[in-house]
Order: structure tokens, then C-alpha cells, then sequence
């Protein structure tokens, strides 16, 4: 089947104003080809592919328990202003779901909150790090081609890592989750606020 995404322009916000146009075949025998700008990386169980800017770095490879996977691509190796991460994970089992509402409109509340409560819980002996000045700047829900539902937030919030790294990070956040079934993707990207200009082009075609 062929999966297409022709939407030239995505209203996340003011700053991601248009996508550009990818056409992506899925077939046993077909893999992606990247541009002379982007290598493509393949997860080593074959549950997604992406691409990535080739001067860029897979800074993490994680598995849990259930054997889902967490990739994480960053533009400096020593530190980054733009962090690109892809995350698998189960929607819902025979115990209990990820989610409470049955609804579109629920559910992206629900994720608006998620995000809230990660930004308030960040601590520095747990997370090295801590988050304020949360805001969601615009909030989308969109039907893929395939049929699949994208649930799209763009938010603001500010970092601080402590005495080793000290000062205030303003960062431009995009958080989108793919549904399938009982399956979830969520793809987030961190951008320093002064580097998301540069950057968004590469966010964009991450997404």
C-alpha cells in the first residue's frame, strides 16, 4: 500500500508553518531511500524506520522489558540544541489503558495534562534536570492516510540542569503520538528556542 503525506500546511503553531511533501512505500522488499542530507536509520527489530540529518548522532538506543524501543538522535554529541526521539509503546492491555477517555477530543486533553504533569515532576536527583514555565502553544488532531490517528501538541517550557550546566533553556517543543490498534508511537523533538529556526526543516521531515 502506498502511504502518503501531502498536507503543505500544518498549523502546530506560528513557527512550524509548512511540511514537506513525502511519499513513503511500504512493502517487505522496498526501504526508504534518504537524500544526500539525511541517512536513514532502521531499527534493529524492523518496527520503524526514520531519517535523520547525516551529520547528526543516534545518541541512545533503549529496549524495555516488553521490547519496545527508544531512539534518540541529537545534533551535537557533547551537547545538543536539537533532540529528535522515537518511542514504541502499548496503548492498552487486558489490565488497563493508557488512556481514560474513548475519544479524539479526550484523549488529546488527556495528552495536553501528561505533558503538564512531566514538566511539573522533572527533578534534579531524578531527571537531572527541572521544567517551568510549561505552555501548550497549539494543540492538532489529524487522520494520516493510512487512517491513523496523530494527536499533535506545540509547546513552550523552560529547562535548568543544575550547577554543572548552569543557566535557563528555553525550549520549542513538538509531541506527536501515532495510534494503531493497541500500539502507539510517540515522536517528540526539543529544539533551544535560538536553534529551532535553524532546525525546523529537519523537525519537520523527522516527523
Amino acid at each position: 500500500f502506498d502511504v502518503k503525506m501531502t498536507e503543505q500546511s500544518i498549523k502546530y503553531d506560528n513557527v512550524l508553518s509548512s511540511a514537506p511533501s513525502s511519499s513513503i512505500q511500504s512493502d517487505s522488499n522496498i526501504i526508504p531511500t534518504s537524500s544526500s542530507s539525511y541517512n536513514l536509520y532502521v531499527d534493529e527489530s524492523g518496527s520503524f524506520s526514520v531519517e535523520y540529518p547525516t551529520n547528526w548522532y543516534v545518541y541512545q538506543e533503549v529496549k524495555d522489558e516488553s521490547g519496545w524501543s527508544m531512539t534518540q538522535f541529537v545534533d551535537d554529541d557533547n551537547s545538543w540544541t536539537s533532540l529528535f526521539t522515537v518511542e514504541g509503546f502499548e496503548l492498552s492491555n487486558d489490565d488497563e489503558s493508557l488512556y481514560e477517555s474513548t475519544t479524539d477530543d479526550g484523549i488529546i486533553q488527556e495528552l495536553k495534562e501528561n505533558e503538564k504533569t512531566w514538566c511539573d515532576t522533572q527533578t534534579y536527583s531524578e531527571q537531572g534536570q527541572i521544567c517551568y514555565n510549561f505552555e501548550i502553544i497549539n494543540s492538532d488532531i489529524k487522520t494520516l492516510d493510512s487512517g491513523h490517528k496523530a494527536f499533535v501538541l506545540s509547546e513552550k517550557y523552560t529547562l535548568q540542569y543544575g550547577p554543572d550546566f548552569p543557566g535557563e533553556f528555553p525550549i520549542t517543543a513538538v509531541v506527536t503520538e501515532i495510534h494503531n490498534g493497541n500500539d502507539g508511537w510517540a515522536i517528540y523533538t526539543e529544539s533551544d528556542d535560538a536553534a529551532y529556526p535553524m532546525h525546523k526543516e529537519q523537525i519537520m521531515n523527522f516527523i
